[in-house]
């Protein structure tokens, strides 16, 4: 076999592993680009997640002042009932 002929084959060789070290490489970016699709989507939900609590929480925070306001007003009537109570007993 000639030279030139043995480095043709070398050649197309050389080119028919370049092809499927490429053709790996392809599918490994396709499932690294599902990966990170599947990622975003997960951000997404977490970010969407996040949203939701924080409005819940503001809920709980505002029911919070409305409770404070309501005990505020029931111990003032306990303190008012208490004095007329001292009174009573006083007499």
């Amino acid at each position: 076999m000639a030279v030139t002929e043995q480095h043709g084959e070398d050649l197309r060789a050389k080119r028919g592993a370049d092809n499927k070290t490429l053709t790996a490489i392809r599918e490994t970016q396709t499932e690294h680009g599902r990966k990170l699709d599947a990622i975003d989507v997960k951000l997404d939900n977490l970010g969407g997640g996040l949203r939701k609590l924080d409005r819940d929480l503001e809920s709980v925070h505002a029911d919070m002042g409305m409770v404070k306001g309501r005990l505020g007003k029931v111990e003032d009537g306990l303190g008012k009932v208490g004095e007329k109570l001292d009174l009573l007993f006083s007499r």
